[in-house]
């Protein structure tokens, strides 16, 4: 072959490789210079600078349940488009996916500080804050989140449940009352009504909550025991028994129920 052959061959190739470059990478389609999106499916063109690219990406892989990858992919759009809130709420919810919680947090923050008109961010932030132990810091996050958006119906769920293990039972009764009254088919605002009811003792108030509980799952086998313990702290004995032994029967395994159970019925030797 000579040398002119060889030159052909070689501009050949890189004509060929430079219009499969110029195609759509998903359906071949060929492309113009200036296109971000394929005119034939619509799918983002492959453009390491572009963000609608790596939107694209990240999604993909999200969907897929490839979080790691979605990650990287989302580090890179944070290069093409550093103070985008999107993207850092995406970081958020990417990096809680993960399972790291104080990356979770840095996302969210900052992308709040970019746009903090947004209740979702605020919202996502309290769970985070809420896994990592901060539980001052989730309140007023799903506090702030009901203030941009009053509707927010989950930000009532964890609000309440954030309430309670500050030891604040009013507020968290407020909560999962707010939570009822926007859906009152909720077997969880049911059920946690009935825990912080219990927990300042108005016993009577929390049967009626346990009662929907169980009417929705009769084996629910902690709201058995909770109605069991409402029941003999009202001295009402012969309900508290029957409830505890469908505890057990639910659940053999439950030593709290027996143990109750065990003490109503024992007859101590004299």
């Amino acid at each position: 072959m000579t040398a002119d052959h060889e030159d052909e061959n070689g501009k050949n190739e890189s004509a060929a490789r430079k219009e499969m470059a110029n195609r759509c990478e998903h359906c071949r389609e060929e492309l113009a210079a200036k296109n971000n999106f394929c005119p034939l499916c619509g799918k983002p063109v492959k453009n390491s600078n572009c963000v609608s690219y790596w939107v694209y990406q990240l999604n993909l892989l999200q969907a897929k349940g490839k979080i790691k990858k979605a990650l990287e992919a989302a580090k890179n759009l944070l290069q093409v488009d550093q103070n985008n809130p999107y993207i850092h709420s995406i970081l958020g919810e990417l990096y809680y996916q993960a399972g790291a919680i104080n990356e979770s947090i840095a996302s969210y923050r900052k992308a709040i500080e970019t746009n903090p008109g947004q209740a979702k961010d605020h919202y996502n932030l309290g769970i985070s804050y809420y896994r990592s132990g901060r539980i001052s810091d989730a309140v007023s996050s799903f506090e702030k989140c009901l203030d941009l958006d009053s509707g927010f119906i989950g930000a009532y769920y964890w609000l309440g449940i954030a309430y309670y293990h500050q030891g604040s039972q009013q507020k968290a009764i407020a909560a999962f009352t707010k939570l009822l009254e926007m859906n009152p088919d909720s077997v969880i605002a049911n059920y946690h009504l009935g825990i912080n009811l219990n927990a300042i003792g108005q016993h009577e108030k929390a049967i009626p909550h346990f009662l929907k509980v169980i009417e929705a799952s009769h084996e629910d086998k902690a709201a058995l025991y909770h109605l069991g313990m409402s029941y003999y702290n009202l001295r009402r004995i012969n309900d508290a028994v029957e409830t505890l032994r469908k505890s057990i029967e639910a659940n053999p395994d439950d030593k709290r129920s027996r143990d109750v159970l065990e003490s109503i019925i024992s007859v101590p030797e004299i």
